[in-house]
């Protein structure tokens, strides 16, 4: 899926404010409400007929029989382009929203998960009842089903969980199934030391066996069905998951090298690092006409694959630590009043807004135009990024040349770096992400761009858009 310029930082629910907690369930709950013209399902239960369709639910093309979700190495991948539609899904709704994480490691953030302010069953469902008093937030009674023919009959059904769900019973249920003498947190950094991603014994079995699979037991009912996302819960618990992979890849596993071992894969079309995973898969495989009813149509060009979704940042999110606020600061260009986020701007001689190419301020003079932000950071993480919204576009001496510099901290980081050459002389806004971690300081920080000082540079660059993720 195409990256976005807004990078979501996704929070442990811990960390959320009672605004952001209000706003997410009030998506959540909107999401139910609404309905394409034509479509059976409301676009929430859309995500759950999707879930349901791919647990062995495949039955023609070549993931005929085939569970392309769980079971083998892309019930990561899958799982991670499935949460992120789901999160835009929201945000097309609330912009402002994010997908939190449920860090079921940490007993605290079970029960601020389940608490009469976000998720606890009793609240939430008067919330929806409330919000959407056709529907609420009820489910098909045969939640393994979502058969059409049953839909207007069947819908009725109160959402359910295990009675009693409270953090310090997960801890003991996690560490009774797993034999853990010590802390789930502990159990949890073992999972992540391990250095294969699968096979036996490796990271991503083991996640999706020992941690993965005893959470959705524990919450019960429409949890340890194949139509688990009828509780929202689901959402949650599965970007928990996919934060530990992300942890996982942040441990020098970064990459495609880091996904599957050698040799033939076992489980089927779906799961290699380069085959397309359905549904997103041009048609390659198909359900049955009852459950095509309740999917989506899908473009051709709609095409995922393993190896697509390695990176988070790359799909326009990431993960705030468990304990702590990632730093972000950040300037947006597209207006003539420049906004600005825990940050201040300066510019030199010829910067300029221009509204003629997309709303962004241009430099003029080559040697004389420049911006230059300011910020201070308590500490300096490895995974900081630059992140960049620039034109790639001029008309001397060649189209789409545009060469600047860019020094942080007084230290070139990239001298004459030419976008155009880098996107083969396309014209257009991209987005590019920096590591900049080793030109980071504890303190005051500069970064300036400036474009370069060279009698043949007749040439212009615009910014839209700059942040520095921490």
């Amino acid at each position: 899926m195409a990256n976005t310029t807004r990078l979501s930082i996704r929070k442990n629910v811990l960390r959320m404010t009672p605004a952001e907690k209000a706003a997410f369930i009030n998506a959540v709950i909107k999401l139910k409400g609404l309905k394409d013209e034509g479509h059976i399902l409301n676009a929430y239960d859309v995500f759950t007929a999707t879930h349901l369709t791919v647990f062995r639910n495949i039955t023609s093309g070549v993931q005929n029989g085939v569970d392309g979700a769980h079971g083998g190495p892309a019930f990561l991948p899958w799982h991670r382009e499935y949460l992120r539609r789901y999160e835009l899904a929201l945000q097309e709704i609330d912009p402002s929203v994010t997908l939190p994480y449920w860090d079921w490691s940490d007993p605290k953030s079970t029960d601020a998960v389940l608490a009469d302010d976000f998720l606890g069953l009793a609240s939430f469902i008067a919330k929806a009842n409330k919000m959407n008093p056709e529907v609420g937030f009820q489910v098909p009674t045969n939640a393994t089903g979502l058969n059409p023919a049953t839909l207007d009959s069947g819908y009725g059904k109160v959402l359910q969980r295990n009675s009693n769900l409270t953090g310090a019973g997960l801890e003991t249920y996690l560490k009774s199934n797993n034999g853990i003498s010590g802390t789930v947190a502990s159990f949890v950094q073992d999972v992540l030391a391990q250095s294969n991603y699968n096979g036996s014994n490796g990271f991503e079995e083991r996640l999706e066996y020992q941690l993965h699979g005893l959470v959705h037991g524990w919450v019960g009912f429409d949890m340890v069905t194949k139509a688990s996302p009828n509780d929202p819960i689901f959402f949650l618990h599965h970007c928990n998951v996919d934060r530990l992979w992300s942890e996982w890849q942040h441990k020098n596993h970064e990459g495609k090298d880091f996904y599957n071992t050698p040799g033939p894969l076992k489980v089927g079309q779906g799961h290699g690092i380069n085959d397309n995973m359905w549904p997103w898969d041009d048609n390659a495989s198909g359900t049955s006409a009852t459950m095509e009813a309740l999917l989506p149509e899908y473009a051709p060009r709609d095409v995922v694959k393993p190896i697509d979704v390695l990176n988070p940042r790359d799909m326009g999110f990431d993960y705030q630590p468990p304990g702590g606020v990632v730093s972000e600061c950040s300037a947006d260009f597209s207006d003539k009043t420049i906004k600005t986020e825990n940050l201040t701007v300066a510019t030199g001689r010829g910067m300029v807004y221009n509204s003629s190419y997309g709303k962004s301020w241009r430099m003029l003079y080559p040697g004389s135009s420049w911006v230059e932000v300011s910020f201070n950071l308590t500490e300096v993480q490895p995974s900081a990024i630059l992140k960049l919204l620039h034109l790639t576009s001029s008309l001397w001496p060649k189209p789409g040349y545009s060469p600047v510099d860019i020094i942080i901290n007084n230290r070139i980081f990239l001298d004459n770096y030419d976008i155009a050459s880098t996107y083969n002389g396309a014209r257009g806004y991209r987005t590019d992400h920096f590591s900049i971690s080793d030109f980071l300081q504890v303190g005051k920080n500069t970064i300036r761009i400036a474009l370069e000082d060279r009698p043949w540079a007749k040439t212009h660059y615009w910014i839209r858009t700059l942040q520095v993720i921490n």
